[in-house]
């Protein structure tokens, strides 16, 4: 056995285990209850766990994969501190790419943000908008998703471009309510600024289309 288990609570796991699923009986896992497990490389946390102390996964420096269930309700601080070579985070459904300009101690953030759909909540906007764009394109929780996004396009799509999420963009598009004729000449000379030639493209026929009369009997009439 892998881990140590009281009243439903993980309370710690061996040093040298190289991966866990976590059994279904427990409910917690409780503070530091990995801390320190550097050959842990994947862990798999099922829908009866509904909360993760402090630290749990600190200094866990091989550890590379996160499945959190969905019964998590809430995760403590600096849960992954440590946890550089952390790359993916699935929670709620949805796997995440941590954004290259993540801290580790950022990465608990991020999933408290997914699990309460608490978008506004303060980090800083190179990782929220990286994260925020990874969701817009699969489509998670659009009910609060969307408001937050359309509220602060100016900057979301600022980023989008400078950043070439090519992709991102284009569903932007596609969706016909957060591009308008008032905002989408600024987006069209920033991606010229940053030598995003797709996206100019994409956002130049984008203008077209929206100039081009709705009733296309119109054209013949003129």
């Amino acid at each position: 056995m892998n881990v140590f288990i009281e009243n439903g609570i993980l309370k710690h796991c061996r040093k040298d285990a190289p991966g866990v699923t976590i059994p279904a009986a427990v409910t917690g896992i409780g503070r530091s209850a990995f801390d320190g497990c550097g050959m842990l490389k994947s862990v798999t946390i099922p829908d009866s766990v509904t909360s993760i102390g402090d630290e749990a996964f600190r200094w866990c420096s091989s550890l590379t994969s996160v499945t959190i269930g969905s019964g998590i309700r809430e995760i403590g601080c600096a849960v992954f501190r440590g946890c550089y070579a952390l790359k993916t985070v699935t929670v709620s459904g949805v796997t995440i790419t941590i954004p290259g300009e993540a801290h580790s101690e950022e990465i608990g953030d991020i999933c408290n943000m997914i699990l309460s759909g608490d978008y506004a909540v303060k980090m800083a906007h190179p990782v929220k908008f990286a994260v925020l764009a990874q969701l817009f394109l699969a489509g998670y929780d659009e009910e609060n998703l969307f408001p937050y996004i359309k509220k602060n396009f100016s900057k979301f799509c600022a980023f989008l471009i400078g950043t070439g999420n090519t992709a991102a963009v284009t569903k932007a598009i596609a969706n016909g309510k957060l591009l308008t004729r008032r905002n989408l000449d600024k987006f069209i000379e920033l991606a010229i600024e940053k030598q995003q030639h797709e996206i100019y493209i994409l956002l130049l026929n984008c203008k077209g289309e929206m100039a081009a009369p709705a009733d296309p009997t119109e054209k013949l009439r003129l």
